[in-house]
């Protein structure tokens, strides 16, 4: 490619070669400074800054236009952007590795969910709440451009519009963040947003402590409603004081009648440790 003093009047007729889709004409003044005309913009180029990165590839730093930048403005721009090299940068390769940062909802659907669908007893809720509230709110947002304003503002909606608990809402705050850690872990992205919404915290259990008159009433009907099945698992519940998806993903060989101990596996448990 041709080097030559570049004067702002060559420039304002900057057309590409005859016969070429492209033509670059180097600056003798900025080393690694050129412009470019494509045949698909006559009397328009652009200005950019050939370099190397700290890795030794070559990277082409777009400018900007002849057209939005002066000649005087593009080598002070490149002179800038070479002292940032100097000094370790890639301006470049930022650029680049940002276009490739995938929006929220592609980063969920082919990364996130797969990963967690074989090791997160809570999947199909997750997955609930993606579509149902994050996918139409942060779904199509690059997941480097989510800000924790647009996260808080998502958070008050919840409580504030869609009245849900406090606790609820919450959950997908949580959801959210537990997301955002993970692409932090595989550089997907640097920072999560989420970490700085502050959660409720809100304690929605009711307690109810039944006397003894209640008790009775209660066991009576577990003995004689017609469905026996709620009832056998109601009974089972309130004779172990296990929790209830202990109780339905419960197995046979997992109890020594001869014993009375029933060994609760850890893939089942709350706690995710085995007890007896």
């Amino acid at each position: 490619m041709p080097v030559l003093q570049l004067t702002p009047k060559f420039i304002a007729d900057l057309k590409c070669q005859p016969g070429k889709s492209r033509t670059e004409w180097c600056d003798n003044t900025v080393k690694g400074l050129y412009a470019e005309a494509r045949h698909t913009s006559p009397g328009v180029g652009t200005y950019y800054l050939r370099y190397k990165s700290a890795g030794g590839k070559t990277r082409h730093l777009r400018l900007g236009s002849t057209t939005a930048l002066s000649l005087a403005e593009a080598r002070k721009l490149a002179a800038d952007k070479k002292a940032e090299i100097h000094h370790g940068a890639d301006p470049a390769g930022v650029r680049k590795k940002q276009k490739s940062i995938p929006t929220f909802r592609d980063f969920i659907v082919q990364q996130y969910q797969p990963y967690t669908k074989v090791r997160k007893r809570s999947y199909h809720t997750d997955e609930l709440r993606f579509n149902q509230r994050i996918f139409p709110e942060f779904g199509d947002i690059r997941m480097d451009a989510i800000t924790s304003k647009q996260l808080v503002a998502f958070h008050t909606a919840l409580k504030e519009e869609h009245d849900l608990a406090a606790s609820t809402c919450d959950h997908f705050i949580k959801l959210i963040r537990h997301a955002f850690n993970m692409a932090i872990k595989w550089d997907v992205v640097q920072e999560n947003p989420a970490v700085k919404v502050a959660l409720y915290n809100e304690d929605n259990r009711v307690e109810n402590i039944m006397d003894e008159s209640q008790l009775r009433q209660l066991l009576v009907v577990l003995d004689t409603h017609t469905n026996r099945t709620a009832c056998q698992i109601a009974l089972f519940l309130l004779g172990t004081g296990c929790r209830l998806n202990e109780a339905l993903t419960a197995r046979w060989e997992q109890i020594d009648l001869s014993n009375k101990v029933w060994r609760i596996p850890s893939a089942n448990s709350k706690s995710k440790k085995m007890r007896p």
